[in-house]
């Protein structure tokens, strides 16, 4: 079973604020904000959550079906990576 690691790139710091948080790409100075659910998301992946994980535990908080769930942390994994903000390692299909 491959395990798919997120790592947040040096150069980005997050905030968190009262509704969700911001990311400040230190590099660019773009920053980029994240509502609340994006901002959880952000915090368990840099803590070292599989992001397969992360949906599974949002689906059962939340109740929300898991394919769906799973196709939106996988939508932010690939966001934040394509953007330079996120390094994804292993098998994040």
């Amino acid at each position: 079973m491959n395990r798919t690691t997120c790592t947040p790139s040096e150069s980005v710091k997050f905030v968190v604020e009262e509704n969700g948080g911001m990311l400040l790409d230190m590099d660019s100075g773009h920053f980029y904000g994240l509502n609340p659910t994006a901002a959880r998301i952000w915090k368990e992946l840099a803590a070292g959550a599989d992001p397969s994980q992360v949906a599974e535990t949002l689906a059962a908080e939340t109740g929300a079906d898991l394919d769906t769930v799973r196709a939106d942390v996988g939508r932010l994994v690939r966001e934040l990576s394509e953007r330079g903000l996120l390094r994804v390692e292993g098998d994040h299909s």
